[in-house]
């Protein structure tokens, strides 16, 4: 608190009035310094008190001040003007009124912008977790805090893990609970020496370097997926009055986030297709990778194995359903069995074989 109040010293103006109330020694009321930064050289803590005010040394609205250390302080404060307003005693340069967001403003105004939608709303993303993990970054899930702001009576205890109040950084993923069935699903999240929060947590896959090019995808839906189970779970405790493990949990959302491959159209690599076995050989590599670094970086490396499986699983398949200008090859019969396979979610492998 302390280097935050130095760091913001140099842009904030002190409106000194007969009634002031600040530190006379202490505060940075002298031009962005304090009387006793100035006076360094001076041993005015031997004459003046601690906590004497700037008022103590104001009489008559002129400046009243010891003979002694008339000399001493006087040039630095003689021409500083005794204001009438006793309203806004700090205020910014710019003479904007000084208020709590401005000061976060000015805070982080280093702070490079950072855009979620690339890392929610990619071009992998499944719609029901990447919604859910959107109003969880934008504040739109009602958690306790945000009820009990409404005036609307709720418990506000975590119903996961039953120590802490119930709030959005909390729950995703300060909460013990939480945080366990997310560093089970990706465990190099234990390099975390604090709890982190879910802006966190991106931001860290994100700046991670990675040895697939899938890999990276295949976290991100599996924190979407650990948010939407971990907000599911939530209301099971609380109106269903159920409860999971959250080992049990961890195995939902990993069968979840493995689920989510299944309506992606298939490359058939029998036949004859060269593509597909090149593809094959591709995967299996970088499963024997996955493998070698999971076990050097982590004595269990069993979700680094789920990795290994899921790029293996994503090198056959392909990420968007065909168009129809991918179907202009095929014979009328097999276009017509074709469009009827995508109202069930999936292709038929079998129609793309020629006979």
């Amino acid at each position: 608190m302390v280097k935050a109040a130095g760091s913001i010293a140099s842009s904030i103006t002190f409106n000194i009035t007969t009634q002031s109330k600040f530190a006379f020694l202490w505060d940075p009321w002298v031009g962005g310094s304090s009387i006793n930064t100035l006076c360094s050289t001076s041993n005015l803590t031997d004459t003046i008190p601690h906590l004497s005010k700037v008022s103590d040394f104001i009489l008559d609205g002129n400046w009243s001040l010891p003979d002694l250390l008339r000399p001493t302080i006087l040039p630095f404060i003689q021409n500083i003007l005794l204001h009438q307003d006793h309203n806004n005693p700090i205020g910014w340069k710019d003479n904007k009124r000084i208020s709590f967001s401005s000061f976060i403003t000015y805070y982080f105004r280093e702070e490079v912008p950072f855009c979620w939608h690339k890392l929610i709303w990619h071009k992998h993303h499944a719609l029901k977790y990447s919604c859910y993990t959107w109003l969880a970054i934008n504040g739109g899930l009602k958690t306790a805090d945000e009820l009990i702001k409404r005036n609307i009576g709720v418990n506000s205890l975590c119903s996961l893990c039953f120590t802490f109040n119930e709030t959005m950084p909390h729950l995703f993923f300060e909460c013990d609970y939480a945080f366990a069935a997310l560093k089970s699903l990706i465990p190099c999240l234990g390099d975390f020496l604090l709890r982190p929060r879910l802006t966190d947590i991106f931001l860290f896959l994100e700046g991670r370097s990675y040895h697939s090019k899938h890999q990276k995808i295949i976290h991100l839906l599996k924190v979407c997926c650990a948010v939407y189970f971990i907000w599911r779970e939530r209301n099971e405790r609380r109106f269903n009055n159920t409860y999971r493990s959250s080992a049990t949990l961890c195995a939902l959302i990993t069968n979840a986030h493995l689920s989510t491959f299944v309506g992606w159209t298939v490359i058939p690599v029998v036949g004859g297709n060269a593509l597909g076995a090149v593809a094959l050989v591709f995967a299996l590599v970088e499963l024997l990778l996955l493998l070698l670094i999971g076990f050097l970086r982590y004595p269990s490396f069993c979700m680094e194995l789920s990795d290994g499986w899921a790029v293996l699983l994503l090198h056959l398949l392909v990420f968007h359903t065909p168009g129809r200008s991918q179907l202009k090859n095929l014979s009328k019969k097999e276009k017509r069995r074709e469009e009827r396979s995508k109202d069930y979610g999936k292709l038929d492998e079998l129609s793309l074989l020629k006979p």
